[in-house]
């Protein structure tokens, strides 16, 4: 899809660049099956030596024309939840804005 391509760039204009990039999925299923996907990508990240970033979609609803509206909306339910905050805590892991972190 790229990505290398686009690191290359991103290094050569002296972007930061995290890696590897979790949370890819199909859009479906339901906020359970989100809730079981987030944990794996947190133990995975757990096992990590280096930042990972972990992609999402959250939106209160989809907007007319959004194919993974449905997503966004069960993706906010979870993450919204104390199960989220309890997951990160089992993880071990903390929410942090990009802004804050040195790459």
């Amino acid at each position: 899809m790229g990505a290398n391509s686009l690191r290359d760039w991103a290094h050569a204009n002296k972007w930061p660049v995290v890696s590897p990039l979790l949370g890819v999925y199909g859009f479906d299923g339901t906020t359970n099956d989100y809730a079981q996907r987030m944990q794996g990508w947190l133990a995975d990240a757990a096992q990590l030596e280096t930042t990972a970033l972990i992609m999402c979609h959250p939106a209160l609803q989809g907007e007319a024309g959004d194919a993974i509206g449905n997503a966004r909306a069960r993706e906010f339910a979870y993450l919204s939840s104390e199960d989220f905050a309890a997951d990160l805590h089992q993880a071990h892991m903390q929410l942090v804005r990009g802004s804050a972190r040195d790459y």
